[in-house]
């Protein structure tokens, strides 16, 4: 797996150091090659300040932590991850600044059964997200990480593995988002539900060094936006008079300034940001 500008060229050479072979599930007997690639062999493969990552590493770890485990099995197949990579980054890359990124693959198997990368139920803590629950979901650990990102459209149960600790679960809906704080200690199976701790997020503020068009879906579920960098006509500030969020740009060390979760009072028409004294550290 090979993520770099221009790696969909990698697939064309032939070549390499042979290493011992491994099979995670061996009830399956393969033989051949599998390559998989960030981007095509004209196309740059793009990062994102908001992930802060990579966008097809972010999303192929998201698939192997079980998000792409369409078959509800709980193995995560070779397949399975690559077109779980390649739409996730694809759909997020389509309006940004470098253009859509399409994955790549090169894949040459024989034998039987399918390659599982991983095993979902072998974890030592599992995260579910029940099956009424529907839409972008955005899971951080305590270090606020951004561990899981994936859509999850109703009916579908999804099994995350994950790290015993605390996490926050972001649910994005189209006009609003909810939130729910998760404890999953070793050998436990948290499930989250709509009647979970799920609790309306319509009072956020979003504080960022800057966004463009792959930050929309966060900007219209923000009550208001406050950036680091940007002018009157950046994509930060068309957006928030386009849709009447109330926003500030320049504001030099915003995202330092203003530790994460703090209560915040903004006036955007005075372009003035006061942190509540009963939340300053």
């Amino acid at each position: 797996m090979l993520d770099a500008c221009a790696s969909g060229a990698f697939t064309r050479l032939k070549g390499g150091k042979l290493r011992p072979p491994f099979l995670v599930d061996e009830s399956s007997a393969m033989r051949g090659h599998a390559f998989l690639t960030s981007s095509a062999e004209t196309e740059a493969a793009q990062e994102s300040d908001r992930i802060r990552a990579s966008f097809f590493t972010h999303y192929l770890i998201s698939g192997f932590r079980g998000a792409a485990d369409l078959s509800g099995d709980g193995k995560v197949t070779l397949n399975e991850a690559y077109q779980f990579a390649f739409n996730e980054t694809l759909g997020r890359t389509v309006d940004t600044k470098g253009g859509a990124q399409h994955p790549s693959y090169d894949i040459n198997l024989s034998g039987t059964g399918d390659v599982v990368m991983t095993d979902v139920r072998q974890t030592t803590a599992t995260l579910v997200l029940g099956a009424d629950l529907e839409g972008r979901f955005f899971i951080r650990n305590a270090a606020r990480e951004l561990v899981v990102e994936l859509y999850k459209p109703r009916g579908r149960q999804v099994e995350l593995g994950v790290e015993a600790g605390s996490y926050e679960v972001r649910l994005e809906l189209q006009k609003s988002s909810l939130l729910a704080k998760a404890s999953v200690s070793e050998d436990a199976r948290v499930v989250l539900d709509p009647h979970a701790a799920l609790e309306p997020a319509d009072d956020m503020i979003l504080v960022a060094r800057e966004t463009d068009p792959g930050w929309l879906f966060l900007m219209l579920s923000a009550t208001g936006i406050v950036v680091e960098r940007g002018t009157m006509l950046s994509h930060t500030a068309i957006s928030g008079r386009k849709f009447g969020i109330p926003t500030i740009v320049a504001l030099p060390g915003a995202t330092t300034r203003i530790p994460d979760g703090a209560a915040i009072e903004m006036d955007g028409a005075a372009g003035t940001v006061r942190l509540l004294e009963s939340d300053a550290r």
